[in-house]
Parts: structure tokens; sequence; C-alpha cells
């Protein structure tokens, strides 16, 4: 991962998130080993879209729950996350991206770390707004994921759910309960439940 030919770089990351995967235990031996800093370097010094994809690939199934918050500290990925989802328009990496923030929202995040993600709302707004009014076979895992994202933001305290409203989020949650897609709809009226229980 420290080489400086893309490519290598990309079945690097590759390699080590399909051992990652493969289990609980794997993927832990891997974040102790200092994959997660090395991955951050890489990703907050590459344009390479397909590099950039594939590193939120790999972030996604490092974060994935139940995660030993310890073994991220003193990382900070949700700010390397961020910083690309305020940037990219690339469907694969928003769909990985919020799946690791989903993964990291659920553990024991510092003051930075939440404030980092508060600072997405607006683009997790946008992404509804645009590839859900314009919904294609190939944007349903970008909904679904910023859907299940903003739900579990949303299913937190009343200053979190303050800030979705005034961005918009009520709206664009509403237009997605006439969504074809059962699954939308679903994640929809989520999102919107844990909206109104505050």
């Amino acid at each position: 991962m420290n080489s400086k030919d893309d490519k290598l770089k990309e079945q690097a990351i590759w390699a080590l998130c399909n051992i990652s995967g493969e289990s609980t235990s794997y993927r832990d031996s891997i974040l102790a080993h200092g994959m997660l800093p090395i991955l951050l370097r890489v990703l907050g010094s590459t344009t390479n879209p397909s590099l950039i994809r594939n590193g939120c690939w790999a972030l996604s199934i490092l974060m994935r729950s139940p995660l030993d918050f310890s073994l991220i500290t003193p990382s900070n990925p949700s700010e390397t996350i961020c910083n690309i989802m305020k940037n990219t328009e690339d469907p694969e990496t928003i769909k990985y991206s919020c799946q690791a923030l989903a993964g990291l929202n659920e553990s024991t995040l510092t003051e930075t770390q939440y404030t980092t993600i508060q600072s997405i709302f607006p683009r997790l707004v946008q992404f509804l707004q645009y590839f859900g009014f314009t919904l294609r076979s190939a944007n349903l895992e970008v909904v679904v994921s910023s859907l299940r994202y903003l739900g579990s933001i949303l299913a937190g305290n009343k200053n979190e759910v303050q800030l979705a409203v005034s961005l918009g989020a009520v709206p664009a949650l509403g237009k997605l309960l006439s969504a074809e897609d059962p699954v939308i709809r679903k994640e929809a009226a989520w999102a919107l439940s844990n909206i109104t229980a505050e």
C-alpha cells in the first residue's frame, strides 16, 4: 500500500479487505497491524477515482459493526470519508462512504469526529434529492445507503434532527415514500419516524 504504483495499492487494498471480510477477528487483526492509517493516507493523497472508490469500499468493510473503537484510535476516518463525500458524484463511492460512516456511527465518536460527520448532512440530503428523484437501478443502493445512514443519525439527539430538518430532509424523505422500490419506502419511513420521535 506504500507503493507509488496505484494499481499495486488497489491490489493490496483488495487483498487485505477480502481477508477482513471473512470474519471480525481477521478484520480486527488487520486493523491492529496498522492498515487504517496507511489507507487514510493513501485516500488523502490521491485523485485517482478508481483508487478512491476501492479505498472507500475497504473502509466500508473495516468499519463494519461490531467495531472495537480502540483499534481505529487515534485515526480519524470520518474526516477522510467526509472530505471524499463532499467532492464526489460517483455512486459507488457515495454508497461505500455511507456504509463506512454508518459503522462509525454505531461506535463512540469523539467530539471532533461527531462535528465532522455533521458537516456532511447537506450532502446526504443532496444525494437523496438527486439520486432519489432521478432513480435508476444504478442509484438504488446509493439511495438506500444514504437513507440508512441518515436514519441512524436521526435516531440521535434533537440537535441532529433539527439540523437535518433545516437542510430539507423532510421533503426529500417525503417524496421517497412514493418510490416504487419497497426498500426505499421502508427506509424513508424509518428515517421520518426518527424525526417525529423527537
